[in-house]
């Protein structure tokens, strides 16, 4: 494998493998134990040598088979196409394909972002007349279609030859190519709110913070049961002292403890991944 370990929340981490067509594999951090795997690409025409681009269920991997070096796509030539993404269903353990483009990056590691919902990658197509044109290009997310491509030069000196794309926080592309960096933007600049001021940033707004609701009921055989409601919320970690913790990510957010300790702690983490943590002690639950 020439892919860089990509880590999934905080629980998993994801590799491809040196298979053939190579598959993207699916790993549990705590113990190493697989989760899953999914083939990508052809038969005798796949490899990556990119980290995967990975959020908290899904894996877009690249392919970079025929790209050998800067002389590999001079005169016209390119690698083999495309881009894939992968869903990882934690509950199954299974992985699915939901979608492969047929755009050719040769050696780029692609981006994500959520805001758009665009996967950004660096495309070079083959030319039967021997020109060189690179492009930076954006995927849909969902779908995987081509949503557009711009220009960003052609020959040698545009080629990135493993540089990332790299997107600034007011929407400008940048890639790392042998003849310099690139940079590509918007000719209307996007509406980018404006950084706050420090003093601002610092001060939490009263009464924007979603409400949390949190219940503890007793169960058989001295079981604590946590119940957690809010807006907002993707995970629900809770521990008990003297216990185990609990993890639920899937409403409605339930987790039952073990016996243990009266003190009770609720982590809470929103999709931004701003996290809250509650105290609550624990009523007395019989045997």
């Amino acid at each position: 494998s020439g892919t860089t370990p990509t880590l999934m929340g905080d629980d998993l981490v994801a590799i491809t493998d040196n298979a053939d067509p190579i598959d993207v594999v699916v790993y549990r951090r705590r113990d190493g134990a697989e989760v899953c795997r999914r083939p990508v690409f052809a038969r005798g025409a796949s490899s990556t040598d990119q980290s995967l681009t990975a959020t908290h269920e899904s894996i877009v991997v690249e392919n970079n088979h025929g790209y050998s070096g800067p002389a590999a796509t001079e005169g016209g030539r390119s690698t083999t196409p495309g881009l894939a993404r992968v869903d990882v269903d934690r509950a199954t353990g299974t992985c699915r394909l939901v979608w492969t483009s047929a755009e050719r990056a040769p050696s780029v590691v692609p981006k994500l972002a959520l805001g758009s919902g665009l996967v950004y990658t660096y495309t070079k197509p083959p030319r039967s007349a021997g020109d060189d044109p690179w492009y930076l290009t954006a995927l849909d997310f969902a779908g995987g279609e081509t949503v557009y491509r711009v220009l960003a030069g052609e020959g040698l000196g545009f080629n990135n030859n493993y540089a990332p794309v790299t997107i600034g926080p007011d929407g400008t592309a940048y890639v790392g190519a042998l003849g310099g960096i690139l940079a590509v933007r918007d000719a209307t600049p996007p509406d980018v709110p404006a950084a706050p001021e420090p003093r601002a940033a610092a001060t939490r707004p009263r009464g924007r913070e979603p409400k949390i609701a949190v219940r503890l009921v007793c169960r058989r055989r001295g079981r604590l049961e946590v119940r957690v409601r809010g807006a907002r919320i993707v995970r629900v970690r809770a521990r008990r002292r003297g216990a185990r913790p609990r993890t639920d990510r899937r409403r409605p957010y339930r987790l039952r403890l073990a016996r243990g300790g009266r003190r009770v702690t609720i982590a809470v983490r929103r999709p931004d991944g701003r996290r809250r943590t509650l105290h609550r002690r624990a009523p007395r639950c019989s045997r």
